[in-house]
């Protein structure tokens, strides 16, 4: 199977940015645009109907759209729609999402249930099927789609976690999306629970497999390593004191980074990186490598062969402009990553290690 390269862009840009940098990323040869559904940014929907009308080739998905504040129902209806207006290019990135639910009183509860259920539904409508449906989260009496979908079994991509959704995804979906997976040792762990599912479920074959990556780029190693800090900052605070893959590489916090996080407290709910800025200098690549692409493009693209030596089928990466660049460059330098991952002098030899990824070093 042929790597395929995706972009994930969120709903900061207005959306005449976002159709200059969606012409771009299809200029630039990726193969699907994600899209993210992000409280309280701009509509999903609205976006990517019009990065169809300005392209012809990408495939346009959301990255990824909910369950709680969409009924399954017309999360069916849009994806049909945006598959029609894009002459059958819509994917459904699909999962639980965690921001912005305290700002309308929403609990994340049986998650797991209320997906299954969710996909459930929007296969059956997708299909012309009349749902009368008598779930343990949903029902539906009478349901069904006013139009014919253009593909009835337009694919869902499951973004998942945790085992129970990672079993899921195995179960019942297209294709799984896994996050803060640079390293093929966070990778194959979280595909061993996709198989478990699958081979439960009786199915005989694996779901398509999306890697999500935060990508900081720039020609100075250093300075994209920099800037990728900050992000983790908030990825690390947000689980300390209970980091799962650090006993998992081998790593443990610096003590003055500990010392830092110990003193900070409740961490934040903000996407605003300044509120990071204090741990950024005490953070070592050990830690930033197995979670980020970040680097030169020669330095992310041997982090990309990793994890397709390690099962994944599609690298997404969601830019992050380093100092001095921009989100067009860095588009543009992701792009150099994934042709120097396809090149053909890129064999098995190049690919980097466990140790050189921030792991520890095979027995």
């Amino acid at each position: 199977m042929t790597t395929r390269f995706g972009i994930l862009l969120n709903g900061e840009h207005d959306h005449r940015t976002l159709l200059d940098l969606v012409r771009q990323i299809e200029a630039q040869g990726f193969d699907t645009l994600w899209y993210a559904d992000e409280r309280f940014y701009r509509e999903t929907y609205t976006g990517l109907a019009a990065a169809a009308m300005v392209t012809e080739r990408l495939t346009l998905g959301t990255g990824v759209t909910d369950p709680y504040t969409r009924h399954p129902a017309l999360t069916a209806m849009a994806a049909a729609s945006l598959d029609e207006l894009s002459d059958g290019r819509a994917v459904i990135g699909f999962g639980a999402g965690r921001a912005g639910y305290d700002n309308i009183g929403i609990k994340l509860e049986r998650t797991a249930r209320r997906t299954r259920e969710a996909i459930e539904i929007i296969r059956g409508m997708l299909a012309g099927e009349t749902l009368n449906y008598q779930g343990e989260i949903f029902q539906t009496r009478d349901l069904t789609l006013k139009f014919k979908a253009l593909r009835p079994a337009i694919p869902i991509v499951l973004a998942a976690d945790g085992p129970l959704m990672l079993r899921l995804a195995g179960a019942v979906a297209d294709g799984v999306m896994v996050s803060h997976c640079a390293s093929p040792l966070i990778l194959q762990e979280k595909l061993a629970y996709v198989r478990e599912g699958m081979e439960r479920a009786g199915r005989a074959t694996m779901p398509m497999v999306v890697a999500r990556l935060d990508a900081s780029l720039s020609a100075d190693r250093d300075v994209a390593r920099a800037h990728a800090k900050r992000r983790l900052g908030r990825y690390l605070w947000l689980r300390y004191p209970n980091i799962s893959y650090l006993e998992q590489h081998g790593l443990t916090l610096p003590p003055e980074l500990d010392r830092r996080f110990r003193e900070a407290g409740l961490p934040p709910r903000t996407h605003d990186l300044a509120a990071f800025d204090r741990f950024t200098d005490a953070i070592p690549d050990e830690l930033l490598l197995p979670i980020k692409l970040a680097g030169t493009p020669a330095n992310v693209s041997e982090q990309i062969r990793a994890l397709v030596a390690a099962g994944a089928d599609e690298v997404m990466a969601y830019p992050l402009p380093a100092a001095g660049e921009t989100w067009s460059s860095t588009i543009g330098l992701v792009a150099e990553a994934c042709r120097l991952a396809n090149a053909p002098e890129a064999v098995a030899g190049q690919v980097p290690t466990a140790e050189e990824l921030g792991g520890s070093p095979a027995p």
